[in-house]
């Protein structure tokens, strides 16, 4: 039994148990007007057949609908239900047809005219059966955690519009022909044959006849018309709802399928779509990963080719000291969560004052601010700088050795841009502004100072973030460049409130 049966109870016996009643009544009165057998048994003998036939086979339908219809795959399960109900219609028929041949020997023929008005009212309880059961499969698969794939099998709504009206049709005219043939014979023979006083009875009864078999299936088909609107209301709140979570923000939701029509091309196509942004959402999250939220957010806006563009930003880099010496004296495993956490602080801090975390590399992170133009990105840089500095006193206090870093910050004109191969691609920052930021922080240890900052950058401070307490270091010749640098740096003792 799949997991949509052990979910969903058996449909209501009550249903079918009123539809039965309802026909014996019916095809009692039906029977004895079609033929002339049946007729001298009298309607009251004949629904009372009828009564303890659909009697038996109403105890006989939980059963078999258990093992029949609720233990099928959910996706079988309404087109299994109409199987069984017309089925259970068609041997109450058969079954008559039986019971008045052994019992009081009348002709098989008699009886099958009875059996096509059995179908007549099996087919109404048949699809309702059956649409109540698609319901009782949507409202289960709604809970359900796994989405069944789209069968192959189709069979679209105008294909089986035009089947259950066809087959309307055909039953309900055998129907009203066998109902009044003798009244059509007699009411439209030669008035010479028979008087008009019966030819105007038969005509009378004729309509009585259709008006009475309309007053019978009318209700039956309006019945079917409330089911299948229900169901349709159904799907599209269904539909609703999962498109309203999915516009919150939720991927974790499907549209149940549970047919094989339109509606579970529509649902397949709206669950592939979720997994689409799903998809989208764990790729972003994952460059977001690999690169800081911003560009990662341009990155997929620009299906991860950003082009070059030259742009004045603030660089920071920041480098752990003695860090080679530490992974000769640790384990792999200590130094990687070490690594960890201190990176797991950094990144925070720099991103709480709006940098970019361009790379880590090694055991060092470099990262950019003012990407966006920001007028405040120094001072957002230096403070970013004071509170790594401060974070790393506090992890020292976790740590079973503790780490000193030195950080370096510069300002000037980058190159910024999506660099490497078709098979492997970084979104980076170059320039000679990327190098004197690293040759600055190079500087740190030797001069005792950090963050240690150019004089470019500390004409960009705001008044309060230069009134730190900066110390003038002097003009500093870095490796690589031809002319001295004006740097400025904070003792590690000094004070940092600004």
């Amino acid at each position: 039994m799949n997991a949509t049966a052990a979910a969903t109870p058996a449909l209501p016996v009550l249903r079918f148990v009123l539809f039965a009643a309802l026909s014996s009544v019916a095809l009692g009165v039906f029977g004895v007007q079609v033929c002339p057998y049946l007729h001298s048994l009298g309607s009251g003998s004949v629904v009372v057949v009828l009564a303890i036939v659909f009697g038996i086979l109403a105890l006989l339908r939980g059963p078999l609908e258990g093992r029949f219809v609720a233990g099928a795959p959910s996706l079988d399960q309404p087109g299994r239900q109409l199987l069984l109900d017309l089925g259970l219609f068609l041997v109450a028929g058969l079954a008559v047809t039986v019971i008045d041949r052994i019992a009081f020997g009348f002709p098989i023929g008699s009886g099958m005219r009875l059996v096509v008005g059995c179908l007549t009212l099996g087919l109404f309880a048949a699809l309702d059966g059956a649409l109540r059961r698609e319901r009782i499969v949507v409202e289960a698969r709604r809970r359900a955690t796994d989405v069944p794939a789209l069968s192959r099998r189709f069979f679209s709504l105008s294909s089986k519009f035009a089947a259950v009206a066809i087959a309307l049709f055909l039953l309900v005219t055998i129907d009203l022909l066998l109902l009044g043939m003798r009244d059509l014979v007699t009411a439209f023979q030669d008035g010479s044959q028979v008087s008009a006083e019966v030819t105007l009875q038969a005509q009378r009864e004729l309509v009585i006849e259709g008006v009475v078999t309309l007053a019978v299936l009318l209700p039956l088909l309006a019945n079917l018309v409330l089911t299948f609107a229900g169901n349709l209301r159904l799907f599209l709140d269904v539909q609703r709802e999962v498109l309203d979570a999915v516009a919150s923000g939720r991927f974790d939701v499907a549209v149940p399928i549970a047919s094989h029509d339109e509606f579970a091309v529509i649902a397949e196509r709206t669950n592939q779509m979720i997994e689409g942004l799903r998809d989208r959402r764990r790729i972003q999250q994952l460059v977001g990963k690999l690169a800081s939220p911003t560009v990662a957010q341009r990155l997929l806006s620009s299906a991860g080719q950003l082009e070059g563009s030259r742009r004045r930003v603030v660089v920071l880099f920041s480098d752990v000291r003695n860090f080679t010496t530490r992974t000769e004296s640790s384990s792999p495993e200590v130094i990687v969560a070490d690594l960890n956490r201190y990176f797991t602080e950094m990144v925070a801090v720099v991103h709480a004052h709006g940098g970019i975390v361009d790379k880590f590399i090694g055991d060092g992170l470099m990262a950019i601010f003012g990407f966006d133009g920001e007028a405040d990105a120094a001072t957002a840089a230096v403070l970013a700088a004071r509170d790594m500095h401060a974070a790393v006193v506090v992890l020292n206090r976790s740590l079973a050795e503790p780490i000193a870093i030195g950080i370096g910050i510069h300002v000037g004109e980058a190159i910024a841009g999506t660099i490497g191969s078709p098979d492997r691609l970084e979104f980076t920052f170059i320039g000679d502004v990327v190098n004197t930021a690293a040759r600055i922080e190079g500087m740190t240890r030797a001069l005792g100072a950090s963050p240690l900052i150019s004089a470019d950058v500390m004409a960009a401070l705001s008044p309060s973030a230069q009134a730190l307490g900066w110390s003038d270091v002097g003009p500093q010749a870095l490796k690589g460049k031809h002319d001295t640098v004006q740097l400025f740096g904070l003792r590690l003792d000094a004070p940092t409130t600004a």
